[in-house]
């Protein structure tokens, strides 16, 4: 598969990429990060980072499918929604509305340039909403095929995080941490990493549906999960776990571009059609 970087085309050469001339399909990929406090030990931008270094470790994979199909990454999204995070400081937020008209204006001009698929490609779990809200929106207007995912979904190789590492540790823990030293080890204190013990399961002990995991979800701010405002067993991560999750997320998102390029949701409905 051809895979361009939007910002690196001109712009006879972009409308010439997504138009093609096999009749074959355009994916634009749009990266959404966070710019957000992740504790002591990690930076602002983790989940940009980590992000990015996914899309550019399944960028190889990708181009070396050999299936029919471009894809065009978009430029990535380094502020998003986090107003969880407010109470500590760096945490940039753009708010629900404006996030979501704003990628919305982004994507409006696709269909234009031959481009009727995108991905959406969600960095952070606080986001998640607003990529099924997106989605609809542009499926319901524009006519486009919408997919999202986040990068936590893409799961990690067996055995190789605990099941309750993996069902608290959703924010500056073991995961992220690890991901971070394999891309970015320099950014990352490892000293001021700790076991970053999870204050709401404290509150919810004896719950069975009101829990992690549970059927109830409740809202949280940061401070809630610790005085830190991260959770999960940093001090365990290493760069050969991250390196070991990089590759299989890597993968995972690789397979979902090449399902996004053959889906066919409904091919009988066109664009405009009520």
């Amino acid at each position: 598969m051809q895979v361009r970087d939007l910002m690196g085309l001109t712009s006879p050469k972009l409308k010439a990429f997504c138009q093609g001339e096999d009749g074959t399909p355009t994916l634009a990929i749009l990266p959404l990060g966070a710019t957000e406090q992740h504790g002591p030990h990690l930076p602002l931008g983790t989940d940009t980072l980590i992000l990015e270094g996914l899309i550019a470790a399944a960028r190889p994979v990708i181009e070396s499918e050999p299936g029919a199909g471009r894809v065009l990454i978009l430029p990535t999204q380094s502020i998003g929604l986090s107003p969880e995070h407010q109470a500590f400081a760096g945490t940039l937020d753009l708010g629900a509305s404006v996030a979501l008209e704003a990628w919305y204006n982004l994507l409006q001009p696709l269909p234009g340039w031959g481009v009727e698929r995108v991905l959406l490609v969600n960095g952070h779990g606080g986001q998640v909403a607003l990529c099924e809200l997106l989605g609809q929106r542009l499926r319901s207007t524009l006519g486009m095929t919408a997919i999202w995912c986040h990068v936590d979904a893409l799961g990690e190789p067996a055995g190789a995080v605990s099941s309750q590492e993996r069902r608290i540790g959703l924010h500056g823990g073991l995961i992220e941490t690890a991901l971070m030293l394999a891309l970015h080890p320099d950014l990352v204190d490892m000293d001021q990493a700790q076991d970053f013990g999870p204050q709401r399961e404290t509150v919810t002990q004896g719950n069975e549906q009101l829990r992690s995991g549970g059927a109830a979800r409740h809202a949280w701010q940061a401070e809630d999960l610790n005085s830190h405002g991260v959770v999960g067993r940093a001090i365990d991560a290493d760069a050969s776990l991250g390196r070991k999750l990089l590759d299989y997320r890597a993968k995972a998102l690789a397979q979902i571009v090449k399902e996004a390029l053959t889906f066919q949701l409904n091919p009988l409905l066109k664009r405009g059609d009520s």
